[in-house]
């Protein structure tokens, strides 16, 4: 599947290519698995993302004068959610 420029690979995708090009014999879920992997690599954890997430709000107050920006944390301090609204 293409969006944009931007090519999409389905685990079906990633089965044929793996064939194709390396002669890898991949079943749907190996395909899958490999996809999520691949994804974390160029993304990161969603931890790691939500580890960002006081610098990015401290920077968005910071450039934007009027902005509110609030994160709620449990009590072993994991994300819970969060609220913004640009001034």
């Amino acid at each position: 599947m293409v969006q944009g420029s931007l090519r999409v690979w389905r685990p079906k995708d990633i089965i044929r290519d793996m064939n194709v090009l390396l002669e890898i014999n991949l079943n749907y879920s190996q395909s899958c698995h490999a996809r999520e992997f691949a994804m974390g690599l160029m993304t990161g954890t969603p931890e790691e993302s939500f580890s960002k997430l006081p610098d990015y709000f401290h920077n968005l107050k910071k450039h934007n004068p009027g902005t509110v920006a609030y994160i709620q944390t449990d009590l072993e301090d994991c994300f819970e959610y969060c609220f913004f609204a640009i001034g």
